[in-house]
């Protein structure tokens, strides 16, 4: 069998080549088809996947015709390479001349290959449901879990919601785990539809399938505080600590951004105190949660305390963080340190963006002067 055409151009001399098969013959080495695959064998372990797919791409002129091993071999050497569409080809076109093919193998990494690696989830849905209807396979549930993962980060839940039934559905019947659970909430969290994700919560724990750990449990803290039902997310952190689970800074953090939004800030401070107390190290996170709180209260005491303490920890505070102290210092009308703490990160080698630009034009709007000196040198 000869090489796609996209194959046939990377047999060319750019490869790192193994000997000719016309240079071994006049060697006096005479191929069989079983030491071709032992030698195409070797090459696949010794991860030289080139070699594979040069070897191979000469098969065809020396009338030697490959078997499904030899196939086998090539398409793992191509998807060892991420080379996903000249593997997709030889996937559909000899998977059913070869019973004996690691079916599940190729199908998952094909998929995941697209899905994941590629950043296309859509082809890795149309390879996952061609695996499902043409070749009776069923790939891992981890493929079905990336997919899944990967259509979240892209925003859309429809196609996320889509693979889950596919997972969860009669003709595959996976249980479905925390991780996946965690991904749908945030995903309807980010398209603002925190709703729909409490309601997706209820769906899964009136299911019977799902016990829910920290991870899924801050996700729906963080739906809670979308929709504004802060007693709701305090009664949930409530019982996660009846059940004995163990609460982390990320929780707490949620935890803490609850409060302020409800306008507790000293109730927000005793919560963080507990978090410290109970052993729990503040993260970027953490800081940058109390220090964006008491920044939007004009509370630029607590916020340079804050910092300090956080370079003290040994924890860097990131553009965010930054900006929310640059909020502090424009509220309370101090236009001038906010610029030049802008300055100093700057400096620092962190890169700027939009909100840090737009705090400092509030500012100046907040003081009064458009034409201020600071803005023109931001231009």
């Amino acid at each position: 069998m000869s090489l796609p055409p996209r194959l046939s151009r990377l047999s060319s001399s750019s490869l790192p080549k193994t000997p000719p098969l016309q240079t071994l013959l006049k060697r006096g080495f005479t191929p069989t088809l079983k030491s071709i695959n032992q030698l195409l064998l070797f090459l696949s372990h010794s991860r030289r996947f080139n070699a594979v797919i040069h070897l191979f791409s000469q098969l065809d002129s020396n009338k030697i015709n490959p078997n499904s091993q030899t196939h086998s071999i090539l398409i793992c050497s191509l998807l060892k390479l991420h080379k996903f569409e000249e593997a997709e080809h030889l996937v559909s076109t000899q998977m059913s001349k070869c019973p004996d093919f690691p079916k599940t193998w190729f199908w998952d990494s094909l998929i995941q290959g697209f899905g994941v690696i590629r950043n296309n989830p859509e082809k890795g849905l149309l390879l996952l449901k061609d695996c499902l209807s043409d070749s009776g396979t069923l790939p891992s549930s981890f493929t079905f879990c990336s997919l899944i993962h990967g259509f979240v980060s892209q925003g859309n839940m429809d196609r996320a919601i889509e693979v889950l039934e596919l997972m969860t559905g009669d003709n595959v019947r996976y249980p479905f785990d925390n991780f996946v659970c965690s991904s749908v909430i945030v995903g309807f969290c980010k398209i603002g539809k925190p709703e729909v994700a409490v309601r997706f919560f209820e769906n899964c724990m009136n299911s019977g399938a799902l016990k829910p750990n920290v991870v899924t449990y801050t996700a729906l803290l963080s739906s809670f505080n979308l929709l504004g039902k802060f007693d709701e997310g305090c009664e949930l952190v409530y019982s996660m600590k009846k059940e004995g689970l163990a609460l982390d800074a990320i929780l707490y953090s949620c935890w803490i951004l609850g409060y302020f939004r409800n306008g507790c800030l000293m109730e927000a401070l005793r919560k963080y105190r507990e978090m410290v107390e109970r052993g729990i190290n503040p993260d970027t996170v953490s800081y940058t949660v109390l220090i964006d709180g008491f920044s939007k209260e004009g509370s630029v005491g607590k916020v340079v305390g804050f910092l300090k303490k956080m370079l003290k920890d040994g924890v860097m505070p990131n553009v965010i963080t930054y900006t929310a102290i640059m909020l502090g210092f424009c509220k309370e009308g101090k236009f001038e340190k906010a610029f030049r703490l802008f300055k100093e990160v700057q400096d620092m080698g962190i890169e700027v963006d939009e909100f840090m630009y737009a705090t400092l034009i509030d500012g100046a709007c907040r003081k009064g002067d458009l034409h201020d000196t600071a803005l023109y040198q931001l231009r």
